[in-house]
């Protein structure tokens, strides 16, 4: 990935080896595809590019992984792709607008996704603050319907937009939004046949203040 201060363009050159015997070479350079996918990636793409999912608790900020995030989703969106967001928080939806050239139409916001939600920080108290462990039986009954909630939502949108491949933005990397992360988990599970998902992390859990221990 170059990045043009002139042009303050952003110039992506990607190459992508398939699976097995069906090898690809699939470069992206200046909004132009070199070679069609074959093979592993038939049914990727939809008529318009491929319909993606951006997976993320908060967006639309001035923190770094907001600014990463809505420069990645720039970038897919000027090379063709269509463009959907699922996340707790979209903190400046003019900002957002700007930075990534998607109408905030496209975001889909859930607020029990967000960092704030009120179950989720009983359960990262119960988890990471306090004696209490997550098993017990409370806290795993609040646990599992946070969870199973979110899952409902996450499917609903996959459905709904149809989407192709997933970007689950610190996601993973740290305890932020645990609800979130398993129910993150348990989609990519059951849709790992249809649907590609990559996890990017920005964070160690570790990095965590209150988790460290």
């Amino acid at each position: 990935l170059e990045y043009d201060p002139a042009s303050q363009t952003f110039k992506l050159s990607l190459k992508w080896r398939g699976i097995e015997e069906n090898k690809l070479d699939w470069r992206l350079a200046a909004n132009e595809r070199v070679e069609e996918p074959r093979g592993a990636a038939q049914g990727l793409r939809g008529e318009n590019g491929l319909r993606s999912g951006f997976f993320i608790a908060r967006i639309g900020g001035l923190d770094g992984v907001s600014v990463e995030v809505m420069h990645r989703i720039r970038i897919m969106n000027a090379l063709g792709h269509r463009i959907h967001v699922f996340t707790g928080e979209l903190e400046d939806p003019e900002r957002f607008e700007k930075m990534t050239g998607v109408s905030r139409d496209m975001v889909r916001v859930v607020p029990n996704a967000r960092l704030g939600d009120e179950d989720n920080q009983k359960i990262r108290e119960a988890a990471f603050g306090t004696d209490i462990k997550i098993t017990d039986a409370t806290t795993k009954l609040l646990y599992e319907g946070a969870v199973e909630k979110l899952k409902k939502e996450l499917e609903l949108f996959i459905s709904e937009d149809g989407i192709e491949i997933g970007f689950c933005d610190n996601i993973f990397g740290l305890p932020s939004q645990v609800p979130f992360a398993l129910a993150m988990k348990r989609i990519a599970k059951q849709h790992r046949r249809n649907m590609r998902m990559i996890a990017w992390d920005h964070d160690w859990w570790w990095e965590e203040y209150d988790v460290k221990e």
